[in-house]
């Protein structure tokens, strides 16, 4: 698998539930789940750093609530606002997206 994205819903469909975050797969869905928050968390491929986000849905976005990295460097800079403890940098960038592509 090449690609994943994630969404509040699958695209045109009308739900009571938003609070359901949608896993696609090569486009197709492939799970839901009913948490409202989620983290997603990878190793740079460059500086070999975890970078780790926490979202939750509001409505039909997903919103990024908590962002953090171990160290900066190879585009990874932390922004000015960023707090540094327990060895990592921490923000809170309350960015929100239609969905989220995740791709290697």
């Amino acid at each position: 698998v090449r690609a994943l994205a994630l969404a509040a819903r699958a695209p045109g469909a009308v739900t009571r539930r938003a609070s359901t975050v949608c896993l696609f797969v090569a486009g197709a869905l492939a799970a839901s789940l009913a948490d409202p928050a989620f983290t997603v968390a990878c190793t740079h491929s460059v500086a070999k750093t975890r970078w780790v986000e926490s979202y939750i849905v509001e409505g039909p976005s997903l919103v990024l609530v908590e962002a953090s990295i171990e160290g900066s460097g190879a585009g990874m800079e932390p922004p000015p606002e960023a707090v540094r403890h327990g060895g990592r940098w921490h923000w809170r960038p309350h960015r929100a997206l239609a969905e989220l592509t995740l791709a290697r």
